[in-house]
């Protein structure tokens, strides 16, 4: 038996040449086996602003932590050096002081860090930070190491902390008189 088509057949059959068509190109690449088993190197060089934003990202997820009592998130963007030494309970009971002291690291989005040390860079892909953030009345100081995992930069060691920030100078100290 055959039947009328209904309805417009115009637009039946553009949906069965769009339904058949070969997919256009999107854009993204489809790595083979052999490119995705080989290893990135680590970079020779870290340069401030990728430096600026592991410490950033890092202090942040920490602060995002504290502030929801869930560990899990931070664990899970760390190297596998972290994530196989702390569970998000060990992370959570390491931080357990800035939660109950209510000490927020957001003010570290918006000042400059200041590195104590030079960036140390090893050949095997660690890279060491230390540091502290000018805010007041307490600074905001760290320890960070991350290594070079699967492309790209992973948080191995965190140490965070604070300190009482130096009594700023008046800024007519000089004029005023003794």
């Amino acid at each position: 038996v055959v039947r009328p088509i209904r309805g417009n057949l115009r637009s039946a059959i553009a949906s069965a040449i769009i339904l058949f068509a070969p997919a256009a190109p999107t854009g993204v690449t489809v790595r083979t086996a052999a490119a995705q088993e080989a290893p990135v190197p680590p970079p020779k060089e870290v340069q401030g602003p990728e430096i600026s934003m592991l410490i950033r990202s890092a202090l942040i997820a920490l602060h995002q932590a504290n502030v929801t009592g869930n560990y899990s998130v931070l664990r899970d963007l760390g190297a596998s050096v972290l994530q196989a030494a702390n569970t998000p309970a060990d992370l959570a009971a390491q931080f357990r002081e800035f939660r109950e002291k209510r000490f927020s690291l957001a003010a570290t989005i918006l000042f400059d860090t200041i590195l104590d040390e030079k960036p140390q860079l090893s050949a095997n892909g660690q890279l060491r930070l230390v540091g502290h953030f000018p805010t007041q009345p307490q600074e905001v100081i760290f320890d960070l190491t991350f290594l070079f995992e699967g492309g790209t930069w992973r948080l191995a060691l965190i140490s965070v902390g604070s300190r009482p920030a130096p009594k700023a100078e008046p800024e007519n100290a000089a004029a005023k008189p003794k």
